[in-house]
């Protein structure tokens, strides 16, 4: 006997309205799809997360494929009686009679004391006559707290014929009903983290509201609202109402309009007095676990109500796999923070005061300090960044430290020696020498940890062994120095020896620090010594390992987000340079490029030498012209900042090749003759550029007597400088025509080249026609001698200035490529726009590829040109 439809409501048998506009969610089509091909699927999330909008389009879309029945849940079907009855008819209007007659005749049971088991067992009985399967969606099954419901309910979830897909959807699924059902392997859930908007989603969704806003703004206020459906819906509202809906969505929050009510209305008010006041009390912390739960309510069970919190997704997050640690969703606390400090600010900083202590108790330190600072407790604060701050500093964590430091300003009178030392370190981490010697008092009293590291640091920028050494020794006279910190000495002496070009000694303080860092477990630490490790290595004429190593670092810096940083800088430049030896320049450029970009966040020397390796990339695709401005702009390194020794001569002689290769070389002869006297014991690389000078004004046995030197090996140099003197000799006597004593010369600057497998010189010095003549008695350099013949044979094609129409760049795009010429780094670039890195990353590269520049300085001087800065 079927019910009379006249006592429903029929809207409740049946998808709700969507609200305007709905965006197809094709990947959670399909994953619904796959979950009704068991018995019972869950759809659970916290309000506003977009479920039932999900579910209705779905079952539009799938309406053909298969019959559908809804029902709307709500308070009045905690009663047995009306909830059968609802869901007969929400059966009912799913399939036509004569395809299931005895699912028309049943009668749902009358009241509260009728046997509900014995008509579940005849409606799974009657359903099992049905052809093809039926889906049945119960909505806002939260909703059922009746305990002969949920009991009823259970029974036919667990005995639900082949012919029933149940989806249940709510903020949460009771347990009473899905007891027996977990964990057989008929059961399927679908939670807010697969329901959370995408940033494509949010687009689309913002778009069909009207809204023409950039990819950038649709990102960040997606990441702020986590994808929560309701909360982009309300972002997009008042967005529409504003004069700047661009601004307005920057802004939103808990306190945008529409947010606070509805949280207010269909979150807060909705739960017990005991559940308001403990949501209120843990507004406050960040995390927050059963035992600071009880600390800050005083209640035993606050722990059991946080878990109940978490299972009805009342807006908490786990944030371990053991779900012992939550944090609520952050507007959801923002909302409830502003409650609290409106009603009563006090308590809010009693309660930050309190989980602080409790927090210090347990072992959080850097949560203890946050709620310290919260609270004003100037004292307390200090004595957790007493504790913090060098662990912090060794784990290369800056931006926290950073934050912490902040919470001292310099400017009251109050600020120690230690937190301003500390400061200026942080400064120092970015290469910025102006400020952190500002940060530093004009007297002190007595020596500190942070000082010395101040000075050893400075030291280290500057190449200045005698006072790296004199720091270092400050450092390690300390009774018991964390192993850690020997590290990090270690490290610095180690760069220092380097950059005064003490390699071996380098090495060894390198591999000494890497091995205390690998005992302490300081990957940043770690990273450093692999960077500096690869750059030794690179100077000792191994390219090869030197790469190795390099990328050994990266692969670190890549899985703890370090690529950006000065410490990965070195890595990037020797992958950089390596490649320009083995004649990849496009590989060449892309390294030195991000080398370039971490090294903003380095020493100005160091960027000066990675520039200098950029114009000899640019030499070698032929832009003259470019690279003689990146070596006028690696020359003017800041003062205070010192090169090595033989970096000096490298750019001197690179600019008088340079002008040779320009078809000036008498100008490249009176640059040779300003930049070194004659009785002057020359050096490698200036030898190079006299050959050169002398082979350009058709001199040949010039060339030859200034290269005496290096081909007797009283002139020492690196690897693919004698590679090129031989090269060059070897021209001269061809050009004499010695062609024995040529191909003699030529064969031993192979031998040479092949362990490493240099390619560059081969390009740099134009002997292509000898390579082609060459014949090798060694068969083992058969394969790399195509190869070097192989690159001459291609070469490069100069870089010639074309007139063009001027490239168009969005709006955005030209934001970036204003601050291109700074010294911002990616992330920081990602910062001042308020966009994520991966944006900025996705703007750079369509800004070269639409300047036609292969890094970030050529494209910087292409858009001068163009009239774009």
């Amino acid at each position: 006997m079927s019910p009379d439809t006249r006592l429903l409501m029929l809207s409740k048998i049946g998808p709700p309205l969507s609200p305007s506009p709905v965006v197809a969610r094709p990947r959670l089509f399909h994953e619904l799809d796959d979950a009704v091909g068991g018995p019972v699927c869950t759809v659970v999330a916290p309000a506003g997360w977009g479920k039932t909008v999900l579910l209705g389009s779905w079952l539009e879309r799938r309406a053909a494929d298969r019959p559908i029945g809804w029902l709307s849940v709500g308070p009045e079907e905690n009663d047995a009686a009306p909830f059968w009855n609802y869901l007969l008819a929400a059966l009912r209007a799913a399939v036509d009679e004569d395809t299931c007659p005895p699912l028309f005749s049943l009668s749902a049971p009358g009241g509260r004391g009728a046997d509900g088991r014995v008509f579940v067992a005849l409606l799974v009985n009657a359903l099992s006559t049905l052809p093809v399967p039926v889906v049945l969606v119960l909505d806002d099954v939260h909703e059922l707290r009746a305990p002969d419901v949920l009991d009823q309910l259970g029974f036919l979830l667990r005995h639900a014929p082949a012919q029933l897909r149940v989806v249940l959807a709510g903020r949460f699924v009771p347990e009473a009903a899905l007891a027996g059902v977990r964990g057989t392997g008929r059961f399927r859930e679908i939670g807010a983290a697969a329901l959370a908007f995408t940033t494509g989603e949010a687009g689309e969704l913002l778009a069909g509201a009207g809204l023409d806003l950039d990819a950038d703004r649709i990102s960040t206020l997606n990441e702020h609202a986590e994808g929560w459906a309701a909360g982009l819906r309300m972002a997009a509202l008042s967005a529409r109402a504003a004069p700047d809906p661009g601004e307005q969505v920057a802004r939103f929050g808990p306190d945008a309009p529409f947010v606070a009510d509805y949280l207010l209305s269909e979150v807060l008010l909705r739960q017990p007095a005991e559940v308001q006041d403990l949501l209120r009390r843990i507004s406050v912390c960040r995390t927050v676990n059963a035992g600071l739960a009880a600390h800050l309510t005083g209640e035993d069970d606050a722990g059991r109500l946080l878990a109940d919190l978490h299972r009805r997704n009342l807006f908490i997050t786990a944030v371990t796999p053991d779900r012992a640690w939550f944090r609520l969703h952050p507007i959801f606390a923002g909302f409830l923070r502003g409650r609290l400090e409106r009603s009563d600010p006090g308590e809010a900083r009693r309660l930050h005061r309190a989980a602080g202590d409790w927090l210090g108790r347990h072992g959080h330190h850097r949560d203890a300090f946050w709620h310290a600072a919260e609270a004003g407790d100037r004292d307390r604060a200090a004595h957790w960044f007493d504790r913090l701050w060098l662990p912090l500093y060794l784990g290369g964590d800056h931006s926290t430290l950073a934050g912490m430091v902040a919470r001292f300003p310099d400017d009251d009178g109050r600020s120690g020696t230690d937190r301003r030392a500390v400061r200026a370190l942080l400064h120092l981490a970015t290469g910025d020498l102006a400020n952190a010697v500002r940060c530093l008092p004009a007297e002190v009293s007595e020596p500190s940890v942070p000082l010395e590291l101040v000075r050893l640091h400075r030291a280290r920028l500057a190449g200045d062994v005698r006072a790296a050494r004199d720091a270092a020794a400050a450092l390690l006279a300390a009774p018991d120095p964390p192993v850690e910190l020997q590290a990090l000495v270690f490290l610095h002496l180690g760069a220092a020896e380097l950059w005064a070009e003490n390699r071996p000694a380098a090495r060894r303080r390198l591999e000494e620090a890497l091995a205390l860092a690998r005992g302490s477990g300081r990957q940043y630490i770690m990273l450093g010594c692999l960077s500096q490790l690869a750059a030794v290595a690179g100077g000792q004429d191994r390219p090869s390992e030197a790469a190795n190593i390099a990328r050994s670092g990266l692969d670190l810096a890549e899985r703890r987000g370090w690529t950006h940083t000065a410490e990965a800088a070195m890595a990037w430049h020797v992958l950089g340079w390596s490649h320009y030896l083995w004649g990849d320049l496009d590989a060449a450029d892309r390294y030195l490029d991000r080398a370039e970009d971490a090294a903003r966040r380095g020493g100005a020397a160091e960027q000066a030498t990675i520039r200098c390796d950029q114009a000899l990339v640019q030499a070698a695709r032929g832009d003259v012209g470019g690279a003689l401005a990146a070596l006028h702009e690696a020359r003017d390194v800041p003062a205070g900042a010192r090169s090595p020794a033989t970096f000096a001569t490298l750019i001197d002689s690179e600019l008088v090749r340079l002008r040779c290769a320009g078809g000036r070389p008498d100008a490249a002869a009176r640059l040779l003759a300003e930049t070194v006297a004659a009785d002057d014991p020359w050096p490698l690389p200036l030898l190079l550029a006299k050959a050169e000078v002398r082979l350009a004004q058709a001199d040949p046995l010039g060339a030859l007597d200034t290269l005496r030197p290096a081909l007797s090996g009283a002139a020492d140099g690196f690897l693919e400088e004698r590679i090129q003197a031989y090269l060059l000799a070897a021209l001269a006597n061809a050009r004499l025509g010695r062609s024995a004593t040529a191909d003699t010369l030529l064969g031993q600057a192979v031998r040479l080249g092949r362990r490493e497998r240099f390619v560059q010189p081969f390009i740099r010095v134009p002997v292509a026609a000898l390579l082609a003549a060459h014949q090798e008695p060694d068969a083992d350099l058969d394969e790399y001698l195509e190869t070097v013949r192989a690159a001459t044979r291609l070469g490069t094609e100069p870089v010639a200035a074309r007139p063009g129409p001027r490239p168009e760049l969005s709006a955005r795009e030209v934001e970036v490529l204003r601050l291109l010429p700074g010294v911002l780094t990616v992330p920081e670039i990602a910062a001042e726009l308020y966009i994520s890195v991966n944006t900025v990353k996705a703007h750079l590269k369509s800004i070269y590829r639409k300047l036609g520049a292969p890094n970030r300085r050529t494209a910087v001087r292409t858009a001068q040109s163009a009239g774009l800065l």
